[in-house]
């Protein structure tokens, strides 16, 4: 291939190395090619950079979007025979592009897709939507008519440009796991002939983060109750998204203690309340302890935390016990100082 541009071809596409297919093993002679059910596979991908050469697209953007129809039709092909979906791949990631990119067979007024794609998340609702708005500007100055066709991933729609050269589309895709996701984003502008507006080819890709709703968490309320070394802590809260919309049947922890942590758990109600329990030993003259109630989030709502400190008695049955006992020492030193 690169001889024959040495010779004086503007460009031309090849394998570098050999070029594989399959075909059904069974075929009436003359029976059109395309109605091979393996075969097909490479053909429609092939045809893409002639017919696209053949309506005004530069022969680098011809290029990049035979590459892309071959592996599109390699994941097609995957449904029906797993040899075929590999070699369709395979003839794609060999065939290489030889020549003058910005090789044209039609002349006409050059155009530009100027363009910007956002992504939103729903965790909520599981749904991702991305906008892709833009217009198409003509090189010299006049505004193009026509249409443009835009594909994200294998959703496709096809919009006509407004009076002022733009045009948006929007698509809508469900997830299944709140994980970070790339789309693909092809934008071609089909170009109009009639006017001498030629065709133009573009593509990106744009990650969408993955993202949770938030959450607060609030301590509505603590009581104690001390039973010699054992506190028991009662703690009461509710949970709510960031528009104060309850959150039920939602995991909560609560943690008692300062260093040595104990802790409990409780589940929230319709209301979003929960009521947690936590029964800890505690040194005889401590009377505080940090509350820190907490939800860990899942993959739509996010994490969230508070705290709030818990006063409790000192445990009065051992410091009577030890001034008992102090005072009984007092007594017999008293009465052996008086017996000198």
């Amino acid at each position: 291939m690169p001889w024959l541009v040495k010779q004086g071809v503007p460009c031309t596409v090849g394998e570098i190395t050999e070029y594989i297919f399959t075909a059904e093993k069974e075929q009436e002679q003359g029976n059109d090619p395309e109605e091979d059910q393996l075969l097909k596979y490479y053909l429609y991908s092939e045809y893409v950079f002639w017919y696209r050469l053949a309506e005004g697209f530069t022969a680098g953007e011809a290029y990049r979007m035979m590459i892309k129809e071959y592996y599109r039709q390699a994941r097609l092909a995957k449904n029906v025979d797993d040899e075929t979906a590999f070699y369709v791949q395979y003839d794609a990631d060999n065939r290489k592009f030889f020549g003058d990119q910005n090789f044209r067979l039609i002349s006409g007024t050059e155009t530009s897709i100027l363009y910007k794609a956002v992504g939103m998340r729903d965790p909520k609702n599981k749904k991702d939507t991305i906008t892709i708005s833009g217009s198409v500007v003509a090189k010299d100055g006049t505004i193009p008519s026509g249409k443009v066709k835009v594909t994200v991933n294998d959703q496709e729609q096809e919009v006509l440009l407004r009076q002022d050269g733009t045009f948006t589309a929007v698509f809508t895709f469900s997830f299944d796991k709140n994980e970070e996701t790339t789309y693909d984003i092809e934008v071609i502008y089909e170009g109009d002939l009639a006017h001498g507006y030629l065709p133009k080819y573009d593509e990106t890709e744009i990650t969408v983060e993955p993202t949770t709703i938030p959450t607060k968490i609030e301590i509505a309320n603590i009581q104690t109750e001390r039973s010699g070394p054992i506190v028991t802590v009662s703690v009461e809260g509710r949970l709510v998204d960031k528009n104060g919309t309850p959150l039920a049947n939602k995991n909560v922890e609560v943690l008692v203690g300062d260093g040595e942590l104990y802790t409990g758990y409780g589940t929230t109600s319709e209301d979003g309340t929960f009521k947690v329990t936590v029964s800890k030993d505690f040194p005889i003259l401590q009377t505080k302890a940090t509350i820190v109630a907490r939800f860990d989030g899942d993959d739509t709502y996010g994490y969230s935390d508070a705290s709030a400190v818990a006063s409790f008695p000192p445990n009065w049955d051992i410091i009577k016990v030890i001034a008992g006992a102090l005072a009984l020492v007092g007594t017999v030193i008293a009465i052996i100082l008086s017996m000198l």
